[in-house]
């Protein structure tokens, strides 16, 4: 699937403001501007087309909800335009054809898989959520250090993979409350005691030499004894 045209009628800063892409050789396309004029506001609306509109936000400064069109020309995998418009309403039909039929059920399957989530990762990151990305990245935190790094590495099943991880890591080293926490500490402890108990090397030998020189004692003083002929009992 590719954008052909959108085309943002009454919507946010927007009055019948169109992006052709269909003109030159398809393929890469740089939408540039300068500071408001539009950039930021346009790749949410190319989000809100593709996931629908959300019911809470704060684009009806200039136009009412009611009011609110996106439209867009859309090329399928056999290169079929088709005209395809979200609206902004509280009850029916959000995503219409060119016939104002819902087009929900068709559309879906030309979004492979993709939800709002992802995209707005992968393929919608505006400048303060590269920001905040950025300093997350740093931090080790959130979810943009590891949506880049499955972009990078191809690794799609990076977060069941981490999940997967975690709960291996939990029945290895469980809460403090658990069997296995409890027969630790108690491990532990032990060990503290037999630290505790035991003799330093100093110690033992003084102890031998002491209990030799008092041998040594006895046998001279068995020695007189027997040169004196002094009887024992």
């Amino acid at each position: 699937m590719k954008f052909a045209k959108i085309r943002f009628e009454k919507i946010g800063p927007f009055d019948d403001t169109t992006l052709d892409f269909s003109k030159g050789n398809p393929g890469l396309h740089i939408v540039y501007g300068s500071n408001e004029a539009g950039k930021s506001s346009a790749l949410k609306y190319i989000e809100w087309f593709l996931f629908g509109i959300p019911a809470q936000n704060d684009d009806n400064f200039k136009h009412a909800f009611g009011d609110f069109l996106i439209e867009s020309t859309i090329l399928d995998s056999n290169n079929k335009p088709l005209l395809l418009k979200r609206k902004k309403a509280n009850k029916g039909k959000t995503f219409l054809d060119a016939n104002n039929v819902d087009a929900a059920s068709m559309f879906e399957p030309m979004l492979g898989g993709l939800v709002r989530e992802t995209f707005s990762m992968q393929f919608g990151i505006s400048h303060a959520q590269l920001r905040s990305g950025g300093r997350e990245v740093l931090e080790g935190e959130g979810d943009l250090g590891t949506m880049i790094f499955e972009a990078g590495t191809g690794l799609a099943n990076l977060r069941k993979i981490l999940q997967k991880l975690e709960e291996k890591a939990a029945e290895i080293y469980p809460s403090k409350n658990s069997k296995l926490s409890v027969i630790l500490k108690e491990a532990k402890e032990n060990q503290e005691k037999i630290e505790q108990a035991k003799l330093s090397l100093n110690t033992w030998q003084n102890a031998s030499e002491l209990v030799a020189g008092l041998q040594k004692k006895v046998e001279e003083l068995g020695d007189e004894k027997k040169k004196l002929g002094i009887k024992t009992s």
